[in-house]
């Protein structure tokens, strides 16, 4: 987080390694204390939760804020591999922060090849290659921001994970596009997800990444 400096990213202000705790009865006992900073707009995921799905504007203007912060991450060599809307933030004007990196880590790896081995991240937005424990961190992270864009225009998840036996995602792997988007146009305007909407979301969420 100390190479990290972008508007739509958490910003880390320092890490104090001998900070100093009062607890209410007045004793002190030293910690590690890192100083971030306050994003006070709560997470993506309550708006979702109390206003229902986003306009095609408002997801439009949050899909691109998504999207720059994570394009500054992979242009700095770190993989977020826990994007998720508990995970997005807005601050001040409502502006979209990535947070919370206890599962970042170098897109190189440990290995050096760029393939990394550790199984981590929330299960519905798991890229389907994760539970192997060989996949691109970059492409992993592109799947999960798939997922969210889908959330936020539909206000509900595109599938419940990305295993070949989920009835939903079981569409995509096979690229039975066509069945997959009647599914979820069912009670919605006619022509509700654009062409656009659909040809961006089908890549993002593909079952062997590209």
């Amino acid at each position: 987080m100390k190479v990290l400096q972008h508007e739509n990213l958490v910003r880390l202000y320092d890490v104090r390694e001998n900070a100093i705790y009062k607890r209410k009865d007045e004793t002190t006992y030293n910690c590690f204390a890192i100083i971030l900073e306050y994003v006070g707009g709560g997470e993506l995921f309550d708006f979702i939760a109390e206003t229902g799905k986003f306009s095609e504007k408002v997801t439009r203007t949050y899909f691109h804020q998504m999207m720059n912060g994570l394009h500054y991450m992979h242009s700095k060599g770190y993989a977020h591999r826990d994007i998720k809307p508990e995970n997005i933030l807005l601050g001040r004007d409502f502006v979209l922060k990535l947070a919370d990196f206890g599962f970042s880590c170098l897109l190189k790896g440990k290995d050096g090849t760029g393939i990394l081995h550790t199984k981590l991240g929330t299960e519905g937005y798991m890229a389907p290659e994760v539970p192997s424990k060989n996949y691109d961190g970059a492409k992993a992270d592109i799947f999960a921001a798939g997922v969210i864009l889908f959330i936020m225009y539909a206000g509900n998840p595109p599938f419940e994970k990305a295993v070949p036996n989920d009835p939903y995602y079981k569409l995509i792997k096979e690229k039975n596009y066509a069945t997959f988007w009647k599914a979820h146009s069912r009670r919605r305007p006619v022509n509700y997800f654009s062409d656009a909407f659909k040809d961006i979301f089908v890549r993002m969420v593909a079952y062997i990444p590209t």
